[in-house]
C-alpha cells in the first residue's frame, strides 16, 4: 500500500551489472549467437507456460499491424509513408496468412535491444547477460520473437545478413527451425519496423517528446534505405545455409544444370574455345596499378587475346583487384570489406554484337544505368520453362537504345536477337563486352550486385 492508501503490485527484482545491447555497436557475429542460443533456451523454457494475458493484443502485436495503420491520425503526413504503404502491401498480408498456420506459444513479444543485457570486462569479448522485462508477454509463432530482436540489432549490423546468419544458425543449432519458419522471418521484420514507426510518430504529433520513442527511428530508417531492395528469397537464401537446410531453389538449380536441356547460344560466334582472359588478382593480365587501373590496358590484352571479332571471356567467381573504387565498398561502414569477386561471365566482342535470348522469356526490366562503372543498358529477362520453374537472366553493358527499345512484359523467343553489345563511352570505358548473370531472385537489374565481397560469395 502506498502513502496515499492505493494497492500496488511490487516486483522483486535482482541487480545485474550490465549494459544495455542498444550501446554495443556493431553487435558481432559471436554475442549475436549467443543471444540466438539464449532465445532458443528462453522459448524451451516457455514451451508450455500458460495465462490469460497470453491471449490479449496489445497494439504492437505482429497481427494487428495492418489495423495500426488504419487507426493512425497521422499517417498521410508521416514522412516515410511510401515505405510504410510498400511494406503493407507487399509484405504484411501474405506473411500474416502464413503465420497464422504455424504452432504457437508463450513469447517474451519485446526483445528489443533495451531489453537484453551483455557484460564487456576489459580485454575480454562481450558477452550475453540477461533477457529482462517480460510485461509484454502475449502468444505467437516463435519466428515473431526472432523477427523483433533482429528488427532493433540488424540496423546497427555493418553486415545485416551476416548477422542474421549467425543469429538465426544459432538459434536453429539450440531448437531446430523449418522452413516454413525462415520463410517468414523477414516479411514479419518489415512490418514489426512499420509498427515502431507508427507509434513513435503518433507519439511526435501529440507533442510527447519521450525520448525512448524515437531510440530506434534513426537506425530503422537508415535500414529501410537499402533493405526494401533486398528479395525475401534471396534472405531465405542466407537462413537455409545458416540452418543447413535444403536450398529453398535447389529444383530451379538442377534444371538450369541439366545438359539435355541446353540454351540457345547467346551469340552466333561460338564460345567453346574461346581463350580466356585472366583478370585475378596474380593473373597474366592484370594490369600494372590493379586498384586503379588503365582500361586501355585491358582492351589491349583482349585484342591479344583473339583475332578481332573473334570472343573472349572473362571468369565466374574471378577475384579481381580491378574494383578499386569506393563504389565498390560493401557498405560505408568503416571497416567494410571491397567487394572484389566477379560473380558474373564476361564474354568480350566488338560493340554493336547482337545479342541473343538463351531461352523463352518476359522483359523483368529495361534501364539505362550511366554513373560511373555502371551497366549502361540494362536488361532482365524472366524464364518460366516449366511450371514451379523460374528464373532470371542479366544481360549488362548493352547499347542505351537496346535497353530503351523493350519494356516490362515484352516477349522475347529463344534465339532471338533482343540488344546490342554497347560502347565503352555508353558504360565507363571497358573494352566491348557483356556481363552475364542467372539468378532465382527477382529483381530489376540495378538491384543485382555484379561483384560481391569473399564472405558473400554463396548466396
Amino acid at each position: 500500500v502506498d502513502d496515499s492508501g492505493r494497492q500496488r503490485a511490487v516486483w522483486a527484482q535482482e541487480w545485474i551489472e550490465a549494459t544495455a545491447l542498444a550501446k554495443c555497436s556493431p553487435c558481432d557475429g559471436e554475442l549475436l549467437g549467443a543471444l540466438g542460443a539464449a532465445i532458443a533456451r528462453l522459448h524451451t523454457a516457455l514451451k508450455d507456460f500458460e495465462h490469460p494475458a497470453l491471449e490479449r493484443d496489445l497494439r504492437w502485436r505482429i497481427e494487428t499491424t495492418p489495423t495500426l495503420a488504419e487507426r493512425s491520425n497521422h499517417l498521410q503526413q508521416h514522412p516515410k509513408r511510401e515505405w510504410i504503404d510498400q511494406i503493407l502491401s507487399e509484405h504484411t498480408g501474405p506473411a500474416l496468412q502464413r503465420l497464422a498456420q504455424l504452432p504457437t506459444q508463450a513469447l517474451h513479444y519485446d526483445l528489443n535491444d533495451h531489453n537484453l543485457l551483455y557484460l564487456c570486462e576489459p580485454g575480454a569479448k562481450p558477452t550475453l547477460a540477461a533477457i529482462i522485462d517480460f510485461g509484454d508477454m502475449m502468444r505467437g509463432a516463435r519466428i515473431i520473437d526472432l523477427s523483433i530482436a533482429a528488427t532493433y540489432l540488424l540496423p546497427k549490423s555493418a553486415h545485416p545478413l551476416r548477422s542474421l546468419r549467425a543469429f538465426v544458425g544459432a538459434y536453429h543449432r539450440q531448437s531446430k527451425l523449418s522452413l516454413e519458419e525462415l520463410e517468414l522471418l523477414w516479411p514479419l521484420m518489415l512490418p514489426r519496423m512499420v509498427s515502431s514507426m507508427l507509434i513513435a510518430w503518433e507519439y511526435e504529433c501529440r507533442g510527447n517528446d519521450d525520448p525512448y520513442r524515437q531510440v530506434s527511428q534513426a537506425a530503422i530508417h537508415q535500414f529501410l534505405e537499402g533493405a526494401l531492395d533486398i528479395p525475401s528469397n534471396q534472405v531465405l537464401r542466407h537462413l537455409a545455409a545458416a540452418c543447413d537446410l535444403d536450398d529453398p531453389d535447389q529444383a530451379t538449380l538442377d534444371w538450369i544444370a541439366d545438359p539435355g536441356l541446353a540454351p540457345k547460344s547467346l551469340f552466333k560466334a561460338g564460345l567453346a574455345n574461346a581463350p580466356v582472359l585472366d583478370l585475378s588478382i596474380t593473373g597474366t593480365h592484370a594490369t600494372d596499378n590493379p586498384v586503379s587501373p588503365e582500361l586501355s590496358e585491358v582492351a589491349q590484352a583482349v585484342d591479344a587475346l583473339a583475332p578481332a571479332g573473334k570472343p573472349v571471356l572473362g571468369r565466374y567467381r574471378e577475384p579481381r583487384l580491378i574494383y578499386g573504387a569506393p563504389f565498390y565498398l560493401s557498405t560505408s561502414h568503416g571497416a567494410s570489406e571491397r567487394r572484389t569477386i566477379h560473380i558474373a561471365l564476361d564474354v568480350f566482342l566488338p560493340e554493336g554484337t547482337e545479342v541473343h535470348a538463351p531461352y523463352d522469356a518476359t522483359v523483368l526490366s529495361a534501364e539505362v544505368c550511366d554513373a560511373e562503372f555502371d551497366y549502361g543498358g540494362l536488361i532482365v529477362l524472366a524464364h518460366e520453362p516449366i511450371p514451379g520453374i523460374r528464373f532470371y537472366t542479366l544481360y549488362g553493358h548493352l547499347q542505351h537504345a537496346s535497353a530503351r527499345a523493350l519494356a516490362p512484359g515484352d516477349s522475347i523467343k529463344a534465339g532471338e536477337a533482343f540488344a546490342r553489345l554497347g560502347a565503352p563511352a555508353e558504360y565507363g570505358g571497358w573494352p566491348p563486352h557483356i556481363h552475364f548473370q542467372v539468378s532465382t531472385t527477382e529483381a530489376p537489374g540495378s538491384e543485382w550486385p555484379g561483384v560481391v565481397d569473399v564472405s558473400d560469395l554463396d548466396y
